[in-house]
């Protein structure tokens, strides 16, 4: 019983996952745009925000140089949590 509880909330948590890195991803794209529109026609001490928000990035590179953190997505370790509860509570309802 308690195996299957494992399964039922994980499954449900790995959804509510994807669904938010779905929307977020949503709201990037349209933010971004929005940039894209403030940059072409807005430059700030003579860079666009696209210069500035690039500068910005390289300087988190330099300060985070390890690909295995930075390289990683958030929302793929969140999925891979809840899969890797889901087989516990298999191996709980099933083998044990």
């Amino acid at each position: 019983m308690v195996g299957v509880f494992l399964i039922a909330v994980n499954v449900y948590g790995l959804l509510m996952s994807l669904k938010h890195y779905e929307r977020s991803r949503l709201h990037v794209t349209v933010a971004s745009r929005y940039r894209d529109v403030l940059s072409d026609n807005t430059p700030v001490g003579g860079q666009t925000l696209n210069e500035a928000r690039e500068s910005g990035h390289q300087a988190h590179r330099e300060r985070f140089p390890i690909p295995l953190i930075a390289g990683v997505r958030a929302y793929a370790m969140w999925s891979g949590l809840h899969l890797l509860l889901a087989v516990i509570g298999s191996w709980v309802a099933f083998y044990r």
